[in-house]
């Protein structure tokens, strides 16, 4: 399988969470990088709610990652 194949199969919930480990955050330090509930990064990552792009951008500047990289348009090794 193809590395962009398997990007697509990820979820931005999945995404969220891969870039938040690889920086050795919990949630609720994203949350406060972010401005947002722990609750509510927590149910991003389990895709039970989508980001609206506001929220998706001030996450993807505070992980060091593309919006891009969240959507699944581009993989990890592009994505800041």
């Amino acid at each position: 399988m193809q590395i962009m194949q398997i990007l697509a199969e990820d979820t931005i919930g999945q995404r969220i969470r891969r870039a938040r480990r690889r920086k050795g955050w919990t949630q609720a330090e994203l949350g406060l990088r972010t401005g947002l509930r722990e609750s509510i990064i927590c149910k991003y990552e389990l895709d039970r709610y989508a980001p609206r792009i506001k929220n998706l951008s001030r996450i993807a500047d505070a992980l060091g990652v593309s919006v891009d990289y969240l959507l699944g348009r581009e993989s990890e090794h592009n994505a800041r």
